[in-house]
């Protein structure tokens, strides 16, 4: 009897210590966890408002720049405690807006031609499953009718969607569904504005855009499409495509773990609040400028 006592003690000591250790494993899993968000969540606090400006600083610190196809975002590591983060931060003005492709108000067949000409003109590779399901939100109907990827892609992961490690165009270089839907005029890529512009202007209208841009980085909105030879008449529906400053952005953050890859999507919306608009108010060009970020925050 005192045997058997001994040997159901000893199980039940067993499975309580094999318990403790998965305990203590996921413990430490969540700990870790807790970390690289923490992580991910100070380079978004770091970064974001400081998008514009880290993202032409890059590149012009980049002895390729000239022959990089987007000017509106860059890709970098940085190493925190023993994890390695790989950051992409774009400007979500210079891709072609999905809002601004489609035609919302079919809600029951929308076309998704011009998204997958825009890719393949791209010459993206493995282009996810395009299956666009715009919807009408009842309390805001000024609300934009595309709001995640999901209501564009079917099934869709992060690794086909943005680039860490390769060198070929991915659906993310090129296409948003974040943001007012504007181009900026000194970072979208021609890809993007052909795609979003083709429908007011002509082809030949949006290369003299497109090569007076780059003939002058500074150049005005308007200054840039009296160069492209735009009929007056056609001014307001045009102008109203374009921004001359960057009002959305994003960052992706990857890292990887004991277990798997983790993919975290940050996108904020600047807005200016009244203490950047203060004219009285004196600011260094070095300090970030005073914004308030609306922040969407996606994790895989």
């Amino acid at each position: 009897m005192a045997l058997l006592l001994i040997a159901m003690a000893g199980s039940v000591l067993a499975i309580m210590a094999k318990r403790s250790i998965f305990d203590a494993s996921d413990v430490q899993q969540a700990q870790q966890q807790l970390e690289h968000r923490w992580a991910a969540y100070s380079l978004e606090k770091s970064l974001l408002p400081r998008a514009e400006k880290v993202i032409e600083t890059l590149l012009e610190k980049d002895p390729l720049r000239d022959e990089h196809v987007f000017k509106g975002k860059v890709e970098f590591e940085i190493q925190l405690a023993e994890t390695t983060y790989q950051l992409t931060l774009a400007d979500e003005n210079a891709k072609a807006n999905v809002n601004q492709m489609i035609d919302a108000t079919q809600t029951q067949t929308v076309s998704s031609q011009p998204i997958q000409r825009l890719l393949q003109d791209m010459q993206v590779r493995d282009i996810p499953a395009i299956q666009i399901q715009p919807y009408v939100w009842e309390n805001a109907t000024n609300s934009q009718a595309i709001q995640t990827l999901g209501q564009v892609f079917e099934n869709v992961n992060p690794s086909q969607l943005v680039a860490f490690e390769s060198i070929d165009p991915v659906v993310l270089d090129v296409l948003t569904c974040w943001g007012d839907g504007k181009l900026n005029l000194h970072s979208a890529s021609p890809h993007a504005i052909k795609a979003v512009c083709l429908k007011q202007m002509t082809r030949g209208e949006i290369d003299k855009l497109i090569r007076a841009r780059d003939a002058n980085p500074r150049i005005t909105l308007d200054a840039a499409l009296t160069s492209a030879g735009v009929d007056k008449k056609k001014l307001g529906k045009i102008k109203v495509l374009f921004t001359e400053k960057t009002t959305c952005v994003s960052l992706w953050t990857r890292w990887e773990t004991d277990r798997r890859t983790r993919y975290r999507l940050a996108v904020a919306t600047q807005q200016a609040s009244p203490k950047s608009t203060n004219q009285s108010t004196k600011q260094s060009p070095s300090q970030p400028q005073h914004v308030k970020l609306d922040s969407l925050i996606f994790e895989w």
